[in-house]
């Protein structure tokens, strides 16, 4: 499936181009895993659409991951709502992806 594909091309390797177009080949892996229902893809591309300046895709993508219990989407929405003055909701997002987060031992 696209989502194990995902786990060999991290982020970094996005943000190391500053940019992606359209139709590079992370862009394409992350639709074809998004379309799947892959809260991993769904998430990466939500990034990449708020890097193309697509607030809406990307929130839509990002309520899409999160509800599917996406830490780290959760997260991203949270932060992406704070951005936009919805507090109340980005805290509710930051106190649930907040609880899906391992307890440290140390």
């Amino acid at each position: 499936a696209f989502g194990d594909l995902l786990s060999g091309w991290g982020w970094g390797e996005v943000e190391r181009t500053q940019r992606c177009e359209p139709h590079c080949e992370a862009s394409r892996l992350y639709e074809a895993a998004a379309a799947q229902g892959s809260p991993a893809g769904q998430q990466r591309l939500a990034r990449l659409r708020l890097q193309e300046g697509d607030a809406v895709a990307a929130e839509r993508l990002l309520r899409a991951a999160a509800a599917q219990g996406s830490a780290v989407a959760q997260t991203d929405l949270a932060e992406l709502l704070m951005s936009e003055g919805f507090e109340e909701e980005a805290i509710s997002w930051f106190e649930r992806a907040d609880e899906l987060r391992p307890i440290s031992t140390k």
